[in-house]
């Protein structure tokens, strides 16, 4: 079908669905178009849309938190609650309301930095969700559920004023901060970690023993090349380890998996990482097989010549430090452990979130009850 016209409206009316636009040479555009979707509820009085770039999806993906990071918004600002508490999300339909954390809200400027729970995040098509404001009443409070059953630690490290490692799952795992300061993030806050004395620890507890599989990520931010960073499940006393992921002094990166407490088994990266950008990084474990993606891609390495097939279940602490003379120097953002193997295509997701929130989605105009 060709429409032409003069100037003027093009008014089409349908149901929920996409408009698929073929363009010349065969071009295909898929345009999300939603009319009408219901109201959550009269008690909000404002709502924006927030468009995901399916481009930016690696592949279909359930349960998946999105991080929303809004440097500015004036409409929050003017309409939100100071605490922002009565901000709240909902899938494309208008009413089903998602799962959601706010890790900072600014009430002026609207600035806010939150994390959504996908029940549905596709590859194919542009996702889109509802975010809801302008409510006095509303009470909303941070949903430890954002984070799927298999994260047993997120730690934030919000603020950038006064450090917390506050947990953001159910588990409660709290760090202990030593000598660490708070510091600009790569989202929000982070840890500031001299390299010599700063560490933090959280207390061991069964569910960070992660048995057969595992997923280690954080961003991290070096001062200089040849310094260290770092999370283990370590014993600074002896050569107890669990599992532990690092850039070490030689600037490759080591992924130790252990099976017997003794011996360390590391995979290191043939790749090294020299500049003090701020850089992601991950490591996966399933049975066997260790993996390891830098800024969302799969990096090469040598693998132990004995891999690990199980982990061993210590008794000691998690710290960001490999034992008591190599301690973690720079920034260190967002620390996320699994007690699974994330895939390839969650990783490359998480980076393309993460890294620029900006352009993996997109923040419609605000529409009033």
């Amino acid at each position: 079908m060709i429409i032409t016209g003069g100037a003027g409206n093009l008014q089409i009316t349908g149901g929920a669905g996409n408009l698929i636009i073929t363009g010349s040479g065969g071009s295909v555009y898929s345009v999300p178009w939603y009319t009408n979707s219901s109201w959550y509820s009269t008690s909000w009085s404002y709502r924006k849309s927030i468009t995901v770039d399916n481009t930016k999806v690696s592949a279909d993906l359930t349960n998946f938190p999105v991080l929303i990071n809004l440097s500015s918004d004036a409409s929050l600002a003017s309409h939100a609650k100071t605490d922002g508490s009565d901000i709240i999300f909902t899938s494309s339909d208008g009413t089903t309301k998602l799962e959601r954390g706010i890790e900072r809200y600014t009430t002026a400027t609207g600035e806010l930095v939150a994390w959504i729970k996908i029940p549905s995040l596709a590859n194919s098509t542009d996702t889109v969700i509802y975010m809801y404001y302008g409510n006095a009443a509303g009470a909303e409070t941070n949903s430890t559920s954002v984070w799927d059953s298999n994260y047993k630690i997120v730690h934030h490290y919000p603020n950038g004023t006064t450090l917390s490692a506050a947990d953001s799952t159910s588990n409660g795992f709290t760090g202990t901060i030593s000598g660490a300061v708070a510091g600009t993030g790569k989202i929000d806050g982070a840890g500031s970690f001299n390299g010599t004395t700063d560490y933090f620890t959280v207390a061991d507890n069964s569910a960070l023993d992660l048995t057969t599989a595992a997923t280690i990520e954080f961003w991290f931010k070096r001062t200089a090349a040849g310094v260290q960073t770092c999370i283990a499940k370590f014993n600074t006393t002896g050569n107890q380890i669990s599992y532990g992921l690092q850039v070490h002094t030689d600037n490759k990166v080591y992924w130790s998996i252990s099976s017997n407490g003794s011996t360390n088994n590391y995979w290191y990266s043939t790749q090294t990482v020299t500049d003090t950008n701020w850089n992601h990084l991950v490591g996966t474990f399933d049975a066997g097989t260790y993996k390891v993606y830098l800024n969302g891609q799969e990096i090469s390495g040598t693998p132990p010549a004995s891999p690990s097939t199980s982990i061993f279940n210590s008794t000691t602490a998690l710290e960001n430090r490999y034992n008591a003379s190599n301690y973690n120097s720079g920034l260190l953002d967002e620390l996320h452990i699994s007690n699974t193997a994330r895939a390839a295509e969650w990783i490359a997701t998480e980076y393309n979130n993460q890294n620029s929130p900006s352009t993996f989605y997109s923040l419609g105009s605000e529409s009033t009850n």
